[in-house]
């Protein structure tokens, strides 16, 4: 099934050593569209391939639920990046 997403753009707090917190969540205006089948690979190409940013696959991870949010975060440190949210 395809899904379209808002990207979010998020306000981070924190630090390394003791952890992150997202301050403020912003729409961009922009969204993509996922198939439930991608893979976290897939997506973070789709990312790549569309004017939202630059996520290489090794240095990014993926959280959270197809049906609600995914979350992009850095796997050095776990700091959220972006949210995709599900559109309504």
């Amino acid at each position: 099934m395809k899904r379209e997403y808002k990207v979010i753009t998020l306000d981070v707090w924190g630090n390394d050593n003791d952890g992150y917190e997202v301050n403020n969540a912003h729409y961009t205006g922009q969204t993509i569209t996922l198939l439930d089948s991608d893979a976290d690979q897939t997506i973070l190409k789709k990312l790549n391939d569309s004017d939202i940013g630059d996520f290489p696959h090794d240095l990014f991870d993926i959280d959270g639920s197809g049906e609600f949010s995914l979350y992009i975060n850095w796997k050095e440190n776990g700091k959220p990046e972006l949210e995709l949210r599900l559109s309504e």
